[in-house]
């Protein structure tokens, strides 16, 4: 884990717009004032708010805040904003390592108990999980409903964009959510460092290496991106069965063509392939199942993740476009953490709003194909019956006069061909 924090790029959108200024100026002057904004937020305890932290270091170490720096300063000239060297304007956040652990005893609050342990599981975190605790925390940040008002004031914003947020979001959504939702953002980006990337870079093309090492890519850009890649080496060793098999079955079937063609043989050839294909799709779902856990037990060894790998889904869910989907926040009758609820009266109601729009989808696919289908066989009929007529007036009439080596005409009654 890098000891110097986790710095991460926040953009604002290239179409933030303004009558009084140039689509530049305006930008960074978003950027600037979300900067200041974000200065103000709170990391709320959306995780375990049963947890309050007591010890005293703990409370020392939140001091250590995180840095909100603007790309530009507003003070600069129009030339020098169209010269900054960055086409979007950002702003920077750094994350500093004593706030990743505040944020990872907000996550385990058991851990949070003994000091040694905590330190020891947030310094053998990977990059790529101290990124996605770094992110964590950033998607945790709270702003109050007046400091939201007062951005939207200061960047000349319509105050109905905040009469249009229902209540309950504007109080309990991440500060994210609402920046995304009044347009201000567009998207969170962790900080590359160029150095490890570089490492990982010439690490693949110094060997002969077929496949990228999934484990430092996993080290780097997270569990995640290691899964999809582990993945991905898995799915082409396996391809190699069908491929050849597949090859074998395309060679057989010339040779047979050429000296033999016997079709009863091809038909017994594709018989095996599609029988050795079903047989291959079970296998390798299998071998993928073991792989998939050998990976989880090597990667989930940290207690700080151990847990809270089931969850992945909804902790990154705080800047999802569907905030009243995901339920609401309430304490487990089980545990006594907090956790998302969902209504089941809800969940069926939609279960069943999806089933009838399925439905509905379905019976008009099925009427479109009737509808095509009979277009199909009407043309097919219709070009049939005049193919029948033109045979029939021709039957008798086109034919060689042997006397004479000519043509008959055909009658006046029959159409010509076009």
């Amino acid at each position: 884990m890098s000891t110097t924090g986790v710095r991460f790029c926040l953009a604002v959108p290239k179409s933030l717009k303004h009558p009084k200024y140039s689509d530049n100026t305006y930008q960074v002057r978003v950027a600037h004032r979300l900067a200041e904004c974000l200065k103000t937020s709170i990391m709320e305890n959306r995780l375990m708010s049963t947890f309050v932290p007591t010890d005293r270091q703990i409370n020392i170490e939140c001091d250590d805040q995180p840095v909100f720096t603007s790309c530009c300063t507003i003070d600069e000239t129009p030339t020098d904003l169209n010269n900054c060297g960055h086409s979007t304007h950002f702003v920077l956040i750094y994350i500093p390592k004593l706030w990743l652990k505040q944020c990872a005893s907000l996550l385990r609050p058991d851990l949070s108990i003994d000091k040694q342990e905590l330190n020891n599981c947030v310094q053998k975190l990977t990059d790529g999980q101290t990124a996605w605790l770094a992110e964590l925390a950033i998607r945790s940040l709270v702003l109050s409903k007046a400091h939201i008002k007062s951005l939207v004031c200061d960047l000349g914003l319509s105050l109905n964009l905040i009469d249009n947020i229902d209540e309950y979001i504007l109080s309990n959504r991440p500060a994210l959510f609402i920046l995304e939702y009044l347009g201000l953002i567009s998207n969170l980006t962790r900080s590359h460092d160029k150095m490890e990337r570089r490492s990982i870079w010439t690490d693949h093309f110094s060997t002969l290496n077929v496949f990228p090492n999934s484990e430092k890519l996993r080290q780097y850009l997270g569990d995640s991106i290691g899964f999809y890649f582990v993945w991905m080496k898995s799915y082409c060793v396996y391809l190699t069965c069908p491929l050849i098999a597949g090859l074998f079955c395309q060679v057989f079937n010339l040779l047979n063509g050429q000296h033999f063609e016997d079709k009863q043989v091809s038909l017994g050839i594709h018989l095996v392939y599609t029988i050795f294909m079903i047989l291959w799709a079970v296998i390798c779902t299998k071998l993928w199942q073991r792989e998939y856990i050998s990976c989880v037990d090597r990667w989930s060894g940290n207690a700080l993740i151990e847990l809270a790998a089931n969850d992945l889904a909804w902790l990154f869910n705080f800047i999802d476009q569907r905030p009243t989907f995901h339920g609401t926040w309430r304490q487990s009758r089980v545990t006594g953490l907090m956790e998302l609820h969902y209504p089941a009266a809800k969940r069926r109601l939609r279960y069943v709003a999806s089933g009838f729009i399925t439905l509905a989808c379905l019976l008009w696919a099925i009427f479109v194909n009737i509808a095509l289908l009979n277009m199909e066989v009407s043309h097919l009929i219709i070009t049939q019956n005049a193919l029948i007529e033109l045979f029939t007036c021709y039957r008798g009439t086109i034919e060689v006069n042997l006397n004479g080596g000519s043509l008959i005409r055909p009658p006046k009654h029959c159409p010509h061909p076009r």
